[in-house]
C-alpha cells in the first residue's frame, strides 16, 4: 500500500471517528417546580433526566430579601435554582454510562458582586476540565461551557463583595437559570459513500501495482537463471 492510500484511509477514518451531528439542546429553565408557599426546596433527583446535589429551587418573586440576585438573575419567571448555603452543588448523569453535554447557562451572585464561580466537569472517560468566571449579583452572565460527554459537574464559588441589598443578605450562593444541556450522546457520521469508494479503489489499485511488481520480479529471477 503505497503513502497516498494509506493518508487516504487514515483521513477518512478519522472522520468517521471525531466528526458528529450537532445533537438537540434542552433548555432547563426550573419554572416547571412548584416551591410552593416556602418559597424554595431542593431539585429532587431525577427531575429533567438528572440527578442533583445542594441544588435548591427558589421563587425569586418569593425570596424573602428583594432585591436581591435571586430576582435580577430570573431570565424566565419565576423559578431559578442556587446552590444551598453557598456550598458545592453538582449535577449528574442519572443513568450511568449514559453522558451529558453542559452547554450554556445563566449565572448571577445571590448576594456578592465580583462572585466566582468554579465550574469543573468530570467526563465519562474520568478526564476533567475546570473553567472559572465571575458574576455580578444585578445582571446575568450567559457562560459557554460546550462540554460533551460529561458524567457530572460540579460548581463551586468564592469571594466577591457584598452588593448592598436592603436586608443585608449573605453569602457566597450563585443563582442558576435556564441551563442548556444536551443528553444525547453525538453518534460517528459515517464516512461518505463517495470516499469509501475512492479509498477502496486506490486500496485495489495499490494490491494490484503489489502483485505485478512480485510477477516481474517473478519473471526476471527466471530469465536471469535462465
Amino acid at each position: 500500500m503505497n503513502i497516498l492510500t494509506r493518508s487516504l484511509l487514515i483521513s477518512a477514518t478519522c472522520f468517521s471517528i471525531h466528526s458528529t451531528h450537532a445533537s438537540a439542546n434542552t433548555l432547563i429553565t426550573f419554572d416547571d417546580l412548584a416551591p410552593g408557599t416556602s418559597g424554595h426546596f431542593a431539585i429532587p433527583n431525577g427531575y429533567a433526566g438528572f440527578n442533583w446535589s445542594n441544588f435548591y429551587v427558589e421563587n425569586a418573586s418569593l425570596a424573602q430579601q428583594n432585591p436581591s440576585g435571586y430576582g435580577y438573575g430570573t431570565i424566565t419567571p419565576q423559578n431559578v435554582a442556587y446552590n444551598g448555603y453557598g456550598d458545592p452543588a453538582s449535577i449528574l448523569t442519572a443513568v450511568s454510562g449514559a453522558g451529558f453535554g453542559l452547554v450554556s447557562g445563566y449565572f448571577t451572585g445571590a448576594w456578592n458582586n465580583g462572585l466566582t464561580v468554579t465550574a469543573s466537569g468530570t467526563y465519562e472517560s474520568g478526564a476533567t476540565i475546570t473553567t472559572s468566571f465571575i458574576v455580578s449579583a444585578t445582571s446575568p452572565t450567559l457562560e459557554h461551557f460546550n462540554w460533551a460527554d460529561l458524567a457530572s459537574v460540579t460548581f463551586r464559588t468564592a469571594g466577591g463583595t457584598p452588593a448592598g441589598f436592603i436586608g443585608g443578605g449573605q453569602g457566597t450562593q450563585f443563582v442558576l437559570d435556564n441551563l442548556s444541556v444536551s443528553t444525547a450522546k453525538t453518534p460517528p457520521v459515517p464516512i461518505p459513500p463517495s470516499v469509501l469508494m475512492f479509498a477502496t479503489g486506490l486500496l485495489g489499485l495499490g494490491a494490484f501495482r503489489k502483485k505485478k511488481v512480485q510477477v516481474q520480479n517473478l519473471h526476471d529471477t527466471m530469465t536471469a537463471k535462465a
